[in-house]
């Protein structure tokens, strides 16, 4: 392989190696973005399946508190919980009954709630009656965003060393609620209230964490395993590639009927060569060599006897080269032989014995009786003054000159 096309063969790599590379980062980034995208949406349906608990236990206790505040409240045995006691009453089998507005209700609903370890709520207001009931900090600012219109206000949010999820619906206040309080506070028809709730979400943060770092190892396996198919695939596609390269370069400096090289790529090493002798000062010398009555051959015996004669010929040239000689076809039945670290008088003792070789060959072609080869040989010893083709043309005279003797 020249240096040119082993140039052209490395940048192709290059190229190849470049592309590939950015393939596989593209894929990346879309298998990361389709596991960051169906990470996010996974989370999104935890916080939607805490959101609607919330609305569900909202629900609920609204129901609940409508239906107190509709029959005037409700009467219970007297106990220590009451914190607004408007009316008592003495039951069918002499218990004292009091009476408990849908206020006294939630709260002591939210209590056994609390208890029992189920969620907290309550009913909140700015100026609750029930002191227990005053708004914390996002209470205030959940109901002025309910204030404001908001349908619901709801977050995350870290309480007493716990993550929690908070959640706040508007409390409407009716004129029956005025009656409670006095004080001006609350404006029938306004929301001075709200209904708070409170639920346990460690759970759910633990899963959304838990989802995030199998979701990453997942994509990064991933990720890892189309990068290691990428790189199996990409080293047998270059290998293939610069196989393909070789065999085409092959294909481009060999001569088909001979499997020598031929004349292009000849001159390129000729050229090569002689810079390489002429930088390091070593001898060389270049043999032309003609196939004698050629053409004779070719009218006599056929085109392809005479194919079979340039074949074997170039055979026995490629027994007899040295590993750093070179020989290529130069046209129709002529050849030329580089010969590096050779003078001409080491020369002439090499070409002699590929003579001798040569005219003992016994040429075999189908359908045609066999025949015998001579060949004449031109030599000529380079000088560093001298150019490639002044060495050519030198070797060409000393053939001309053998042919005549």
């Amino acid at each position: 392989m020249t240096p040119s096309s082993a140039t052209g063969s490395t940048m192709k790599q290059a190229a190849t190696r470049y592309y590939l590379s950015l393939i596989t980062l593209l894929i990346s980034l879309v298998v990361a973005s389709s596991f960051l995208g169906f990470t996010f949406r996974t989370n999104a349906l935890f916080d939607t399946l805490l959101l609607e608990e919330a609305r569900a236990f909202d629900k609920e206790v609204s129901l609940l508190r409508g239906w107190v505040m509709g029959h005037g409240g409700i009467y219970v045995v007297d106990g220590d919980h009451a914190t607004r006691p408007t009316r008592r009453i003495i039951g069918q089998g002499g218990e004292v009954l009091t009476q408990r507005n849908a206020s006294e209700v939630v709260s002591e609903l939210s209590r056994l709630s609390r208890d029992a370890g189920i969620v907290r709520f309550g009913a909140i207001a700015l100026t609750p009656i029930n002191p227990l009931n005053r708004a914390d900090a996002f209470e205030r600012e959940g109901l002025e965003r309910l204030r404001a219109g908001a349908a619901e206000v709801h977050e995350y949010q870290d309480l007493d060393g716990r993550r929690v999820y908070r959640y706040l619906s508007p409390l409407l206040t009716e004129r029956k609620c005025l009656g409670c309080h006095e004080d001006g506070s609350f404006q029938a028809g306004r929301v001075d209230g709200a209904l708070s709730f409170i639920l346990p979400a460690d759970a759910i943060e633990n899963q959304k964490r838990l989802n995030w770092i199998w979701m990453s190892l997942s994509g990064l396996s991933v990720i890892l395993l189309i990068g290691l198919m990428v790189w199996v695939l990409s080293r047998r596609f270059i290998r293939k590639l610069s196989e393909a390269d070789r065999r085409l370069e092959q294909l481009a400096a060999e001569d088909m009927l001979t499997g020598l090289f031929n004349r292009r790529y000849g001159m390129e090493r000729l050229e090569t060569e002689l810079a390489r002798c002429r930088r390091r000062n070593h001898p060389l010398s270049l043999a032309m060599i003609d196939i004698d009555h050629f053409k004779r051959i070719n009218d006599t015996l056929g085109h392809m006897a005479g194919d079979h004669g340039l074949a074997q010929l170039a055979a026995t040239l490629r027994s007899q080269l040295r590993r750093h000689d070179i020989a290529f076809r130069y046209g129709g039945e002529e050849f030329v032989l580089i010969l590096p670290e050779t003078d001409a008088d080491q020369a002439l003792q090499g070409l002699e014995r590929l003579r001798a070789r040569v005219e003992g060959l016994q040429v075999r072609s189908p359908g045609q009786p066999d025949y015998s080869l001579t060949i004449s040989i031109g030599i000529a010893q380079w000088h560093p003054a001298m150019s490639g083709d002044t060495l050519l043309e030198r070797a060409d005279r000393a053939l001309y000159a053998a042919k005549e003797e």
